[in-house]
């Protein structure tokens, strides 16, 4: 159920992000702290131009989640998904803290904690599902690390897949906040 909320979130990310982006273009208004930092996905490095967070009220398993959406530059004009961009979402719980991506979440706390991890860089796309993953397969190396104040976030995520994909990623600045679909 997680997992398609998560989806669902990134969908509706994806569109208000790209709308979001788009009226800020138009309006000649682009923000130099959005491009405070760099992404690369595999072999392709790109400034940040643009971080997105949205707050999902806690439920009973998972607690609240933050999901982020960081863009690289926009997909063709009118796409409805970017060419390349990096989103998450996690248990506001991890926030704070380096996670080690190589090994799996500590499943004996309350609420459980909640990370998914999703990349694209053209036509190539990977995610890591830290509830159905067997993390020791599929993550080699990394770690995350997102410390939060308000709409202001620093955020370090390092992670290399036995598959050959791997992601990098530093940014700090503030996020502009998206509100969650009805």
């Amino acid at each position: 159920m997680k997992r398609l909320l998560t989806l669902t979130v990134v969908a509706a990310m994806l569109l208000g992000a790209t709308s979001c982006k788009k009226d800020r273009n138009d309006a000649g208004t682009d923000d130099p702290a959005a491009a405070s930092g760099t992404i690369r996905i595999n072999d392709r490095s790109e400034t940040i131009h643009g971080v997105y967070y949205l707050e999902e009220p806690a439920d009973i398993e998972t607690g609240k989640t933050v999901g982020m959406l960081i863009l690289g530059p926009e997909g063709a004009p009118g796409a409805v998904e970017p060419e390349f961009y990096l989103s998450f979402e996690l248990s506001e719980t991890l926030c704070g803290q380096t996670i080690d991506l190589s090994h799996p979440l500590d499943t004996q706390t309350r609420p459980l904690p909640y990370l998914y991890i999703s990349a694209r860089n053209g036509s190539e796309r990977f995610s890591v599902d830290y509830d159905e993953d067997s993390i020791a397969e599929v993550v080699t190396e990394g770690s995350l690390t997102v410390n939060r104040d308000g709409d202001r976030f620093d955020i370090r995520i390092s992670l290399d897949c036995a598959d050959g994909n791997s992601l990098r990623m530093e940014w700090t600045g503030s996020a502009v906040r998206l509100n969650a679909p009805l």
